[in-house]
């Protein structure tokens, strides 16, 4: 055991935790921190480099420095885990085993570009040799800068930022994490090798080939990463959209059977009013007030589709409430190869999100929200309208919600996209001249498609 402040494997052992540190900050800042996170940061980030520093060099050979960067980078977790993050371990490991990948593969493009450029002899940089390597100049260091600064960038951009706030990491699978660090010892094993190789062998050929496979090699198991990540993200909004279906049926045949046992009633109580005025000698005019209120509940409105019409009538009465005019220009009939409970969820999102809005609009004249249902040609269009003066944010077509807490809200969106897509339509959402426009398209069935066209 020796302290050899004169080796290049010494020093680079700072430069390797600074390196590690940046990539990981890259992987992690948006995990739960705990409190005085800036100052807990800096103090993890002191006590890493002092441990660097303090580590001792037994021996210049691959297995050794593989061995010394392992341990600098699960100290590195280590402490981030414990005095920095609020997470769970796999949460933190996933981000600081990606950070290593990065770093890696940062660093075997910074050798790849001094192997083929010959600024080295066609050698990679003795960063791991036991004497400091004199032809580390200028121009070497700003490749070194340049390297890592090009790799970080584009790998935040393609997989750090894929990386939400208060995302649970814990379902990535157990096999992921091991290939993970598989892969990351096979690379830092490997490159150890390649690089003493290098030193008694200037074979660049050889060597560059080499840097090229590690480098695959690191952003293959990125993309494995995130992918899977992307794939548990997709499964837990299916789920979420699935749950919201569930629940909006089980609504819409619990808001049916009370609606159609209101209106029997409130029918029936219109002519017990107008029997009992009479009897009593009651004003006509405060019977008819009466039944007006009444009728306020018996006059849904009649589109041909028993679905639509439950659904117009709630909402009709929330907007009534809410000083929000609703006009409905609909052929219910032509929603019918659709299931009931499909067509209260898609129209039923569309009409809560603009009601939701329109409850913010202080101008009564602006206060309404539209829904037209025809045939056009072959095909069924469904248009939903309501004034919207916001320039709205958009991804993949469809608007971001701005409710601060996405993980309970903007999957309305998404569920009315998913319905659409179940019977072969289409959505498609645009702000025009301050009005929101929210349409839908979809085929009409063969067998409908003659009698829908004779009927328009």
């Amino acid at each position: 055991m020796y302290y050899d402040t004169g080796s290049a494997l010494f020093w680079y052992k700072l430069i390797f935790m600074c390196e590690l540190f940046i990539a990981e900050f890259i992987f992690s800042f948006r995990l739960n921190k705990k409190r005085k996170y800036p100052l807990r940061l800096c103090f993890t980030a002191l006590l890493c480099f002092a441990v660097a520093l303090a580590v001792p060099i037994f021996d210049y050979n691959a297995l050794f420095s593989s061995l010394l960067f392992f341990v600098l980078f699960f100290l590195s977790t280590v402490l981030l885990k414990t005095l920095c993050y609020d997470e769970s371990w796999l949460n933190v490991f996933f981000c600081t085993t990606a950070a290593y990948l990065v770093q890696h593969t940062a660093f075997e493009t910074y050798n790849f570009i001094v192997i083929v450029t010959g600024l080295n002899n066609g050698l990679p940089v003795e960063v791991y040799g036991d004497k400091m390597n004199q032809t580390y100049d200028a121009l070497v260091n700003f490749l070194h800068f340049e390297s890592y600064l090009l790799v970080y960038w584009l790998c935040f951009l393609a997989f750090g930022r894929k990386i939400k706030k208060n995302e649970d990491l814990r379902q990535i699978s157990g096999r992921m994490v091991f290939l993970s660090i598989t892969t990351v010892l096979i690379a830092v094993v490997l490159n150890a090798l390649v690089i003493y190789y290098g030193y008694s062998h200037a074979d660049a050929f050889y060597l560059s080939m080499l840097c090229l496979l590690i480098m695959g090699s690191c952003i293959f198991v990125l993309c494995m990463q995130f992918n899977l990540l992307a794939k548990k993200n997709m499964q837990e909004e299916l789920s979420v959209v699935k749950n919201m279906w569930a629940q909006e049926e089980k609504q819409y045949f619990m808001l049916k059977e009370n609606i159609d046992y209101i209106n029997i009633k409130c029918h029936d109580f219109k002519h017990q009013i107008r029997k009992i005025g009479r009897n009593c000698s009651l004003d006509e005019a405060a019977i008819s007030s009466m039944t007006q209120m009444i009728s306020i509940y018996d006059s849904a409105l009649k589109t041909g589709n028993a679905a639509l019409d439950v659904l117009l009538m709630e909402k009709n009465l929330t907007c009534l409430n809410k000083g929000i005019r609703l006009t409905c220009i609909a052929d219910g009939a032509l929603l019918s190869f659709m299931e009931d409970a499909d067509v209260y969820s898609l129209l039923g999102n569309g009409l809560d999100n603009a009601i939701e809005f329109l409850e913010s609009v202080e101008e009564e004249e602006k206060r309404v929200v539209g829904l037209i249902i025809k045939a056009t040609g072959g095909f069924v269009s469904v248009h939903l309208y309501n004034y919207c003066p916001r320039a709205l944010k958009f991804k993949d077509g469809l608007p971001i919600t701005t409710h601060k807490n996405t993980i309970v809200h903007g999957f309305g969106m998404k569920s009315m996209r998913m319905i659409a897509e179940k019977y072969g339509g289409t959505i498609s959402v645009t702000v025009e001249n301050e009005m929101f426009n929210l349409d839908f398209l979809f085929g009409i069935p063969r067998a409908k498609t003659k009698e829908i066209q004779e009927k328009a």
